[in-house]
């Protein structure tokens, strides 16, 4: 098989447990992007969460670079695109942490004290 090293770009979103994650750009973004949604989404059916899910997917995918979920495979410790599925249950789990108010991490504490002193 043919390994091609994957350039990170600040669209990415890192999949996995680690800090270093939550720092990049592109995990940073997703945070906010979930943040900016966590109403509807609080609110929205089980069918309409996968909707808003899907469309987040969709909309980084979107960008320029395009963002990709990206995992690392433990065998070659090479980053590789994830599937569509692991993909939306990354942001569905941005959004129920943005919900929940466990956004925590670079970028999300000033946005929470800024709602609250609001």
């Amino acid at each position: 098989t043919m390994s091609t090293t994957i350039e990170m770009n600040e669209n990415d979103i890192l999949l996995g447990r680690g800090g270093n994650n939550n720092k990049h750009a592109g995990n940073i973004q997703l945070r906010t992007l979930a943040h900016t949604h966590r109403v509807a989404y609080g609110q929205a059916s089980k069918k309409a969460k996968s909707a808003i899910a899907r469309e987040l997917v969709n909309y980084i995918k979107s960008l320029t670079p395009t963002g990709r979920f990206l995992r690392k495979n433990p065998a070659s410790d090479n980053w590789e695109e994830a599937e569509e599925s692991i993909a939306k249950e990354k942001v569905s789990q941005a959004l129920r942490d943005a919900v929940s108010g466990k956004d925590t991490g670079a970028g999300a504490d000033d946005v929470v004290k800024n709602k609250t002193s609001a």
